[in-house]
């Protein structure tokens, strides 16, 4: 079985994990070029072709625009390749063949995990390793900057190739068809990565930071690691001595244009200084200005807690696909 799945599949796996690791070979040259510039010029360069035309501000570019693409790449390769891998045998009636040989509907279904699905989640992995080593972006945090990081990507991959196939499988016969179960794959995998992407926040409990209630008047800087990697704030505001957020502080006390003169008359319910604001706020209950952040230091634990999610999503598929496999 493995050896057929191999011969109906390798031409999909030279272009897929070859171009997967052809982008990593690519990404790797673009950071020599990089760090050359650096040891020559002492400076990173501007990723601007009319300011820079050497090959490192071409590489620059290359490497700051791939986190975007590569974060998609589970949504738009994946979900359609598990679709692809098990519907077009079953809408041609191949599985019915494949099934009178000796062989059990469940060794047709893991040559394909193994054949197909591991060595494409294994070269995504290498991907998502390999862009690391680029100068990457202070907001690591970011949606894109975090989902094509090895960890999160690689499991991101095997959860889409995974979702397409228990589509393809949970399908009726009569509409378990490519056509369909390619788009529906697609559409699944994104409503799974939004809920990812929902819960990513609550990884980890976020560092909660009290501040003067003069500092509303013109918020705290983020703060930011020493590697330059800046934390992702998830709230800030002002609180009560019980930790609850009070209600609409922004109308309740708005700020007064400071930049030119307001007359006495016009000032009525407005404040016009941080000290002013404060007194403000203070009559409405609030005692502190909390910011609420996950520094630098979160960045690891919740990559591998969202692995370890997407990881076990995929467990959960594959008992429903092989709970459907006896229906097929």
């Amino acid at each position: 079985m493995i050896r057929t799945t191999w011969r109906e599949h390798r031409l999909l796996l030279a272009i897929v994990v070859g171009g997967l690791l052809a982008l990593a070979v690519g990404i790797g040259i673009a950071v020599l070029l990089l760090a050359d510039y650096r040891a020559t010029h002492g400076t990173t360069p501007r990723y601007a072709s009319e300011q820079c035309r050497e090959a490192a501000c071409y590489a620059g570019a290359f490497l700051a625009g791939l986190p975007g693409p590569t974060s998609l790449l589970p949504i738009l390769v994946g979900a359609p390749i598990g679709a692809a891998v098990i519907a077009r045998p079953i809408e041609s009636g191949q599985h019915v063949l494949a099934f009178t040989q000796s062989r059990t509907r469940w060794s047709w279904f893991a040559a394909r995990i193994l054949i197909v699905f591991v060595p494409i989640t294994a070269a995504t992995t290498v991907l998502g390793a390999v862009l690391m080593l680029g100068p990457g972006d202070s907001l690591r945090f970011r949606g894109d900057q975090f989902a094509s990081t090895f960890p999160v990507l690689g499991s991101h991959m095997l959860l889409g190739l995974m979702l397409g196939a228990a589509i393809a499988l949970l399908l009726p016969r009569g509409v378990a068809s490519t056509f369909l179960a390619v788009p529906a794959a697609v559409a699944a995998m994104f409503l799974a990565t939004m809920i990812l992407l929902g819960i990513r926040p609550d990884l980890v409990e976020p560092v909660r930071t009290e501040y003067p209630l003069s500092a509303a008047w013109h918020g705290v800087p983020i703060s930011v690691a020493s590697e330059g990697h800046a934390a992702w704030r998830i709230a800030t505001g002002v609180e009560d001595s019980g930790g609850r957020p009070i209600a609409d502080p922004g109308k309740r006390c708005a700020q007064g244009n400071t930049f030119q003169y307001t007359p006495e008359d016009e000032r009525e319910g407005f404040v016009f200084s941080a000290a002013e604001l404060a007194d403000c706020l203070r009559g409405l209950g609030a005692t502190t200005y909390a910011v609420h952040e996950h520094p630098d230091t979160h960045f690891w634990p919740m990559q591998w807690r969202e692995t370890g999610l997407a990881l076990l999503a995929s467990a959960l598929l594959l008992v429903i696909a092989r709970t459907r496999l006896a229906r097929i």
